[in-house]
């Protein structure tokens, strides 16, 4: 049991690094997507910063990443543990050149063919929007030099991890993040001098590339100490390369259409709309979610792995299964009730992060619409995170692969039918695939602990359905209080129709108040219901925090 706790106690610490960097990485990207809600215009940012980049650039290195990352660690760390230091960097070093010179070709083909990818991604030709179709083509040549640099830092951050160095392994990112804010800070500056010289879009092109290079630097300062052993490894025969791969192709294909339904919902579908910044209300109604997702459940899963990848080589499952299920309880009980509460405070959030006057009232009703839905997505997806590294720690990827397939076609075929044949307005098409995401992903997480429960023991039925009845029930009582609330605020605290009328630090305040007041009612309401895991968390980890310093 102390072994155990041990081992908790270390995944909380490696936790709480990650945390912190994943705590500036948000912050560096909300100030980012801030500043560039208000110094781009609407076509520049769908262009540029959803399609291109994110839909393009960004898409690709994220397969990269989901693919290699698992494939990649636990052969890493087996060398490491069981050979020695020089075999494992030996192994980096040969997965680094191949992954170089793929790379090299998937930048060349973006660079020389921009315009059939962008008819790929788009759901309109040049001759029907021709402007929107040049700057999507135009970007898309010039920010391919940045898959280079991203891809090869997925790679280092799991070099980083595998030495547990969290922090500058998830520093990287925020990199990239934090160039962004800073070109789009000075590009609003240029627009309240009037200088002529400077250009939105060049300046953001510049920032993206330097990100992704700043990132790549960030890492290989951290691996400064292993960097004279890394060297150009050509062994393409090599029988690591082969079990790596081995690991990777189940995971090619599950990956990959994961990543098309999100070009489709996120740029094709959508686009098919004809309903000017509905790519940019769904695009902004996800930041809150994926912040939050990134700086707790991604920044446990994490942390998670390595020491996963541990017991998984001494076959210990019994240790395995205690791990995987206590952390999903913590999970659960912060994000049942959690997203409701969240949800009911959409609309003021939007206006205070997003609210300007490139936006309007309508673009502004469609983000906290997305927002909403993303928002109850929170639960299923931070369990898919944890249980998920329990399948690549047993090297299960054939199962994770099916599943994620199954989900991800689901996805995409209830998207596919409210806007391609119902034929929806604006707000259903919002629904559609901010809620379609959020269905599948509740099947996936069922699914995915129902499989991994037959290999490891993970829960028991009767405790898992008091445990979800507790955390629903929570949920329910303070989430409903604070619709409640919430409306009670707009319409006869501050009486106003609409939140931004209020003004933004009036909200602030009056939100600030409202979200301090459920929280301490979400501690007193699972006290008294006998929901004791919110307790235990709050003490644990102020526990471990006092710890660390």
């Amino acid at each position: 049991m102390s072994q155990s706790k041990s081992l908790l106690d270390r995944i909380v610490r490696a936790g709480i690094v990650v945390g912190f960097a994943h705590l500036i990485l948000k912050f560096a990207g909300l100030l980012a997507t801030i500043f560039m809600v208000r110094a781009l215009t609407t076509e520049q940012y769908e262009m540029i910063y959803v399609v291109s980049f994110g839909g393009v650039i960004y898409t690709l290195f994220l397969i990269g990443e989901e693919v290699l990352g698992p494939a990649f660690l636990p052969l890493f760390m087996e060398k490491k543990e069981k050979e020695s230091e020089e075999d494992a960097l030996s192994f980096a070093s040969l997965v680094l050149t191949v992954q170089l010179l793929i790379l090299l070709i998937v930048a060349s083909i973006l660079f020389c063919f921009p315009a059939a990818i962008a008819s790929f991604m788009l759901d309109f030709t040049v001759q029907e929007e021709p402007e929107k179709f040049d700057l999507a083509v135009k970007s898309i040549r010039i920010l391919s030099p940045a898959i280079i640099f991203l891809s090869l830092g997925s790679t280092t951050y799991m070099i980083l991890n595998g030495y547990k160095k969290f922090f500058l392994a998830a520093f990287g990112d925020a990199t990239w993040k934090l160039c962004v804010a800073l070109a789009c800070g000075v590009i609003l500056v240029s627009q309240k001098l009037e200088w002529s010289w400077m250009h939105a879009a060049g300046a953001l092109y510049a920032a993206l590339l330097i990100g992704s290079v700043g990132k790549l630097i960030t890492h290989l300062i951290g691996m400064i100490q292993q960097l004279r052993k890394l060297r150009p490894n050509f062994k393409f025969m090599s029988p690591d390369l082969k079990a790596m791969a081995i690991l990777m192709l189940p995971l090619i294909a599950g990956i990959v259409l994961a990543k098309y339904r999100d070009i489709f919902n996120n740029v094709q579908v959508l686009s098919a709309v004809k309903q000017e910044g509905l790519l940019q209300a769904n695009d902004l109604g996800r930041k809150l979610y994926a912040s939050i997702h990134w700086l707790v459940p991604f920044t446990l899963q994490i942390a998670l792995f390595p020491f996963l990848c541990e017991l998984a080589g001494n076959d210990n499952k019994k240790k395995t299964g205690e791990v995987l299920w206590h952390s999903a309880k913590m999970m659960l009980v912060i994000f049942i009730p959690g997203a409701v509460i969240l949800a009911s405070m959409s609309e003021p959030i939007t206006a205070v992060l997003f609210g300007s006057k490139n936006l309007s009232t309508d673009n502004l009703h469609w983000t906290a619409l997305a927002m909403s839905c993303y928002l109850f997505t929170l639960p299923a997806a931070a369990v898919e995170a944890v249980v998920i590294q329990g399948y690549f720690a047993q090297k299960k990827m054939l199962s994770i692969t099916i599943i994620g397939l199954a989900c991800s076609l689901l996805s995409v075929l209830i998207s596919y039918v409210g806007i391609k044949v119902y034929d929806v307005e604006a707000q259903w098409a919002i629904i559609f695939v901010a809620g379609g995401f959020g269905v599948s992903r509740l099947i996936k997480s069922c699914i995915m602990v129902a499989v991994l429960n037959r290999a490891i023991p993970l829960v028991h039925f009767k405790p898992l359905c008091i445990f979800l009845t507790k955390a629903c029930l929570l949920a329910a009582i303070v989430g409903g209080g604070s619709f409640w609330a919430v409306d009670l605020i707009q319409s006869n605290i501050l009486g106003v129709t609409e939140w931004l009328d209020a003004g933004k630090i009036k909200v602030v305040l009056v939100m600030s108040l409202h979200g301090g007041i459920i929280g301490i009612l979400y501690l007193i309401i699972a006290h008294i219901i006998g929901l004791k895991e919110p307790w235990e968390a709050f003490l644990w980890v102020k526990q471990k925090i006092k710890k660390t310093k």
